[in-house]
């Protein structure tokens, strides 16, 4: 295993990076990509859908081999019984788990030494989420999920539901949460069948008009969000 610090394997590392970004990228970048991968890339059935696909499965190849000091070709990414992918390496690595997230022209990832869920939404001035806070935050004060209110709770659920794996096959107004926080936050209350006891959930910093949170169940989890440009994505291929 690669010599971690402490503080590193309790840190979840976030970094967002907008869909553009792609097109200042060298042809090498996507090189680590697999044949699993583009089944998975070309089942999008639009070509932007398809080139978001490809940029957020070679970075995220390219950042989980950046902190596990290894080559991208140590690692394959491969789904679970749920389809959530996960990253199967070819020795013990210090921080193996990473879930991805995509809004509008922003992607997210997440990279953790725990299993972890991040979720990003674009904060559109025309949604009407009144309907929507009413069945998916019932726990919530109703001025406490009007506009960009109703995203952090989402967020926050849906982070958790993707760290547990079981994703929106649960209902998230099963979860009740506190009022979202840009700290880490234990549930009010979710099924126990479920085994959510030790999650914690944590509103993340994100770019202006997006909303992020991330979960995962580390006992005194870290935040670390980073927005990379193409030429940071690039100095991970050297």
């Amino acid at each position: 295993m690669a010599v971690v610090s402490i503080a590193a394997m309790n840190t979840i590392y976030v970094y967002h990076l907008h869909t553009h970004t792609a097109k200042g990228l060298p042809s090498s970048f996507f090189a680590c990509l697999r044949d699993q991968d583009w089944t998975h890339i070309h089942a999008a059935r639009q070509p932007a859908q398809q080139q978001i696909r490809q940029l957020a499965y070679a970075s995220a190849y390219h950042l989980l081999a950046h902190h596990n000091q290894l080559s991208p070709a140590a690692l394959q990414i491969q789904p679970d019984a749920y389809g959530k992918p996960q990253a199967r390496f070819n020795r013990d690595v210090a921080l193996p788990y990473f879930n991805i997230s995509h809004s509008h022209e922003l992607i997210s990832i997440a990279v953790s030494s725990q299993a972890v869920g991040v979720d990003v939404e674009h904060l559109s001035p025309a949604a009407d989420t009144t309907l929507l806070a009413q069945h998916f935050c019932p726990e919530a004060d109703a001025t406490a999920v009007e506009g960009a209110g109703f995203f952090a709770y989402w967020t926050s659920k849906e982070a958790v539901l993707k760290a547990h794996g079981n994703g929106l096959r649960t209902d998230p107004a099963e979860l009740q949460l506190l009022p979202p926080a840009s700290h880490f936050q234990s549930l009010r209350r979710s099924p126990p069948a479920l085994g959510l006891q030790q999650h914690q959930v944590s509103l993340c910093p994100a770019p202006d008009s997006y909303c992020c949170a991330v979960a995962s169940s580390l006992a005194a989890p870290l935040l670390q969000a980073t927005c990379l440009q193409t030429e940071q994505l690039h100095r991970l291929l050297h």
